[in-house]
């Protein structure tokens, strides 16, 4: 949040999820793939990635944003879906810079900056965001990461890996539970306003799906209740279908992994199409696991 008193008013009525136009500037079309089930569900449903933009229309929706700081934020696509829907004053933190390549954003947006110690005189944003950052921040320093990224902003949009995730430099994967205790110890309370209506958006790579929580600071939770959201005090660890799926596949030879054919199955029986035929046939749930 900003330094005023009063929250933006709520946005008006509209589609659900509105997503940002494009721009000249670049495609919302991200690509957050890293392969596995991710690179599968997005052949199997042909849904181009559309992440950052789908989950801040949402965000919007009940929380309008000028200012927004990225706490962690590579090439800084968050940013450049927030400016697509209106935010004017952008700033992004992280450890190392990224190629030009990869820049969504104007470099000079960008602060590399150590995560892991408590910044000081830090300026104040409508929202903060940190999505799949904080699993590659050692234990150690995880406290003050979260104090870092709420000093930001009494508005918090959080992610991290589970357990089991997996991925490049994941060294504090965890629980649901275990950063909520952390936002709370600052007076943070979750808002479960993502998982839900996405659940089954394959636009989205599923760990967002799995893992993005609103966090706000309790004076204003019943402000943001009179907008039609309510708290979730003990938001709770849901592991989504992909992520099993994932799991499983990378423990298997690499010659019997089937993510294209189980990511397939999965979308297609969750978006009630017609039962799979014979080409269909899957492997699960016949394995011989004792005796």
């Amino acid at each position: 949040m900003s330094d005023t008193d009063t929250l933006p008013a709520a946005a008006p009525a509209g589609p659900s999820h509105a997503v940002p136009a494009e721009s000249a500037g670049g495609s919302l079309q991200f690509s957050d793939l890293a392969g596995g089930i991710e690179g599968a569900t997005h052949q199997a449903t042909g849904q181009p990635m559309m992440a950052q933009g789908l989950l801040l229309g949402r965000l919007a929706q009940v929380h309008p944003f000028s200012s927004v700081a990225d706490v962690g934020c590579g090439g800084g696509n968050w940013l450049y879906a927030a400016r697509s829907l209106g935010a004017t004053r952008l700033a992004g933190f992280d450890l190392v810079p990224v190629p030009d390549e990869a820049l969504a954003i104007e470099r000079e947006l960008i602060t590399i900056t150590d995560l892991t110690k408590r910044m000081e005189n830090q300026a104040r944003y409508d929202i903060a965001i940190s999505t799949e950052v904080a699993e590659h921040v050692g234990s150690e320093h995880a406290d003050t990461f979260i104090a870092n990224l709420c000093g930001f902003s009494d508005i918090v949009l959080f992610s991290a890996a589970l357990p089991y995730q997996g991925g490049i430099h994941h060294v504090n994967e965890q629980w649901v539970e275990y950063w909520n205790r952390k936002f709370r110890a600052l007076d943070y309370v979750a808002f479960d306003i993502f998982r839900e209506p996405f659940w089954n958006d394959a636009r989205i790579p599923y760990f967002y799906r799995q893992n993005c929580l609103l966090y706000v600071k309790t004076r204003w939770v019943e402000m943001l209740r009179t907008r039609g959201i309510e708290p979730t005090v003990e938001p709770r660890s849901l592991v989504h279908p992909e992520l099993l799926l994932q799991a499983v596949n990378r423990a298997r030879p690499e010659g019997e992994r089937n993510f294209l054919r189980d990511a397939m199955i999965l979308h297609r029986q969750a978006i009630g199409g017609e039962a799979p035929g014979a080409d269909w046939t899957h492997g699960y749930g016949q394995e011989q696991l004792w005796g």
